[in-house]
């Protein structure tokens, strides 16, 4: 497979100050792309602190926003921007601000199989694509096929930077089959 995009996607994690734990009991949810760098720092924590257990999840940004507003979470894990509305569902429940915390780089890239003709995609091209203007691979310099597009589930901060930053205000027409985390399949 070629990458024909990559860019970086900043990743960040909001703390709650959720009154739902119970001492010694953390949960995280959230971004699946963060699952694994969640669950390795929370085993090394379990390890310092033998007393303390701490429960990872997925589900993609937009659930860990949502649990931690509705105290169903400790810790929103998100690989994109608390927005405003979610700030201020966090002040309603809690009375003040969520605390937002950059941790890591996320890449995003965007594949085409290795056996198709078209080496290079623009992100006009990629716009085209992904609302369903261009359907068929010959229109892009390849063989005369139908495109079969992927994407994340809306829920995903994945798919919020993806949708900002290719779509943008345009919204996405074409039909997709979800894929989950590579992450996830690790």
């Amino acid at each position: 497979m070629k990458t024909i995009l990559s860019v970086l996607l900043l990743t960040t994690a909001l703390i709650g100050t959720s009154l739902h734990s119970t001492a010694g009991n953390i949960t995280i949810k959230g971004s699946d792309t963060m699952v694994i760098l969640a669950q390795k720092w929370a085993e090394v924590y379990m390890s310092k602190n033998p007393s303390t257990k701490i429960q990872v999840t997925g589900g993609g940004s937009g659930t860990g926003l949502a649990a931690l507003q509705n105290k169903a979470t400790d810790i929103a894990n998100s690989s994109r921007k608390i927005r405003p509305a979610e700030v201020a569902e966090c002040i309603k429940s809690f009375g003040k601000r969520p605390l937002e915390y950059k941790v890591a780089m996320d890449g995003l890239s965007v594949y085409v199989n290795a056996e198709n003709p078209v080496q290079e995609l623009s992100l006009e091209q990629l716009e085209l694509v992904f609302t369903g203007k261009i359907k068929n691979w010959k229109d892009l310099g390849g063989s005369d096929a139908p495109i079969t597009v992927y994407s994340r589930e809306n829920s995903s901060g994945t798919y919020e930077f993806f949708k900002e930053h290719v779509l943008g205000d345009v919204p996405r027409l074409v039909e997709t089959r979800l894929v989950e985390s590579f992450i996830t399949r690790l």
